[in-house]
């Protein structure tokens, strides 16, 4: 499958490696220095649901965006349980995501789907729950795991 990675960081480099290694093709893309590319924030709108009003025929689907890169590749070599959350209004998109998530390891049941790109915007704000536990816990092992 040719996939585009959005991001040459530690995400995106980490994230593109592993899917290279599952037999994906992938393709890299970066910020424009001119901004050319800024996106319509209007209050409250996640990052998600700004792409998908800006692109409307890109089936946009969140993932991937509550843990440390390197849960990301392999859920379940650093934590006991693993949950990653998927949103998107797109079906069929959502059901590649879901394959390209067991393409890094994650379990069937570790997968959550939210809904519609609306949802988005609720993991989009666990960020700042994300990053005060790597502040509290002094490390970026863990996951946020819903438990049942």
């Amino acid at each position: 499958m040719n996939i585009a990675v959005l991001g040459t960081g530690k995400v995106g480099s980490t994230l593109g490696t592993r899917l290279t290694t599952r037999g994906h093709r992938v393709l890299y893309g970066s910020r424009t220095p001119t901004g050319a590319d800024r996106l319509d924030h209007r209050s409250g709108d996640g990052v998600a649901v700004r792409v998908q009003r800006r692109f409307p025929r890109t089936r946009v689907v969140k993932t991937l965006n509550t843990m440390n890169f390197a849960i990301m590749v392999d859920p379940l070599a650093s934590v006991p349980a693993a949950t990653v959350f998927v949103s998107g209004d797109d079906a069929a998109a959502k059901t590649v995501v879901t394959g390209l998530l067991g393409d890094l390891g994650w379990p069937d049941s570790g997968i959550i789907d939210l809904g519609g790109i609306h949802t988005a915007t609720a993991t989009e704000q666990a960020g700042s729950l994300y990053f005060a536990t790597v502040r509290a816990l002094g490390d970026a092992r863990f996951n946020l795991t819903v438990s049942r």
